[in-house]
């Protein structure tokens, strides 16, 4: 389906559908793929600034925003009253690294894995740390971040070494 026929879809929904979070999740997703990012960080502003929800906190670091510098500068607004929402940090990373503010990227998506870790923040700082030459660094923050998925493995036999 292209944009139009999505946002005919969003259009017919029904106001309470398109309240709940998750529903409006899936919707900005669809919004992404299609590229309609801006039209994804308009409404997502609109909604965290009513509710605040992770997942779409989530989605807000992945929207690339008609002014990411002005998305930057409302979501580090947001951290006033949230320093120690980790999944901020990792939205306020992501949106650093469009700035190409390496550094205090950096900050954001280490305090967000001394906070809450998640191998998603793992392969962030990792790919990050790449790029500014810390190979040592990265290899560590990947191995970090395969580790956290690996204890999400269900116990399975195994051979004996």
């Amino acid at each position: 389906a292209d944009e139009q026929s999505l946002e005919k879809a969003w259009a017919g929904c029904p106001d309470e559908q398109r309240k709940k979070p998750e529903i409006l999740a899936i919707y900005v997703t669809q919004l992404l793929i299609k590229g309609g990012d801006v039209a994804a960080e308009k409404l997502l502003q609109k909604t965290l600034k009513k509710s605040w929800h992770p997942q779409l906190v989530n989605l807000y670091g992945l929207t690339a925003g008609a002014d990411s510098r002005k998305q930057l500068q409302l979501a580090e607004a947001w951290l006033v009253q949230r320093s120690d929402d980790a999944g901020l940090l990792l939205c306020l990373g992501r949106l650093s690294l469009r700035e190409q503010l390496w550094g205090k990227a950096r900050d954001y998506f280490e305090t967000s894995q001394r906070l809450q870790p998640s191998s998603e923040c793992c392969a962030e700082l990792a790919r990050l740390l790449f790029g500014l030459g810390e190979r040592e660094k990265s290899a560590q923050c990947y191995r970090e971040g395969l580790l956290l998925v690996e204890s999400q493995l269900p116990n399975l036999p195994l051979p004996k070494k």
